[in-house]
């Protein structure tokens, strides 16, 4: 999955720019279950690798979601399917799980680094530190044996203009 664009709601009008930085323009593998269930989705609504910009969640009408919409027609209902209704849980605590989880394989911190698309280490840190670990230090992988290597998979064939369209959510 490509991340070159982000989506915008500016006086009530929807708007695609580039992303903030360079670092935010980067390329992620997503595992080969999530590659599965959005090809999956995309065929549902009749789309196909011929179409590398079509976007993965749209609005009612086939456009852009808007992140009001997205939030009341796809976020709460699956929050309350997941029985965390009323937690005040947001799409964007899905990027904080996930800096958790990259955390908890011992990920290098650069490689989280590139997976939030930030400009530097130390703006990961800055917005993350709270989900760092406090006062135990870096772990060594070598102390601590071998670490799980998930299957990933790169997802998509060739640039894409409009990848980044992949939510409707600002990061």
């Amino acid at each position: 999955m490509t991340i070159t664009e982000t989506l915008a709601e500016v006086r009530g009008h929807l708007q695609f720019a580039d992303v903030k930085t360079k670092a935010a323009r980067r390329t992620l593998d997503v595992p080969d279950f999530l590659a599965v269930m959005l090809a999956q989705h995309l065929a549902a609504r009749g789309v196909d690798g011929r179409k590398p910009d079509a976007l993965v969640f749209v609005s009612a009408g086939g456009g852009p979601l808007r992140a009001t919409h997205f939030r009341k027609r796809v976020w709460a209902p699956a929050a309350k399917a997941a029985s965390l209704e009323g937690q005040g849980l947001t799409f964007h605590h899905l990027r904080h799980s996930a800096v958790g989880f990259l955390i908890a394989v011992n990920a290098p911190p650069r490689v989280i680094q590139r997976r939030m698309g930030h400009s530097s280490i130390r703006v990961t840190f800055d917005v993350y530190g709270s989900v760092l670990p406090q006062g135990r230090g870096v772990r060594d992988r070598r102390s601590h044996g071998p670490v799980r290597v998930l299957p990933w998979c790169r997802c998509g064939a060739g640039p894409r203009r409009r990848a980044g369209r992949r939510d409707a959510e600002p990061s």
